[in-house]
């Protein structure tokens, strides 16, 4: 839901893989996204889950990584900004 918004509602480019880890390497940032929102669901439901350090290091940079480039796009495709300058 969340990807399907911000690629069809804001045209964000989600096909870029950018995880180290092992398991996630080959997921572009919407499917980390969705295994995210499965593993949440996974232990919010009670189910019992194992990360290793280096999986939640990558997919907190992964969070990281996906909040700037949202907010990069924001900027540079829906904000008018404007340069202020010294008149002195």
């Amino acid at each position: 839901m969340i990807p399907d918004t911000l690629e069809y509602a804001f045209h964000l480019d989600l096909s870029e893989k950018i995880n180290k880890h092992e398991d996630l390497k080959d997921k572009n940032l919407k499917e980390t996204f969705e295994y995210m929102r499965e593993l949440r669901n996974s232990i919010s439901h009670g189910n019992k889950v194992s990360i290793g350090f280096q999986k939640a290091i990558d997919l907190q940079g992964f969070f990281r990584h996906l909040s700037v480039k949202f907010d990069k796009h924001l900027v540079n495709h829906f904000f008018i900004t404007e340069k202020l300058f010294n008149k002195d």
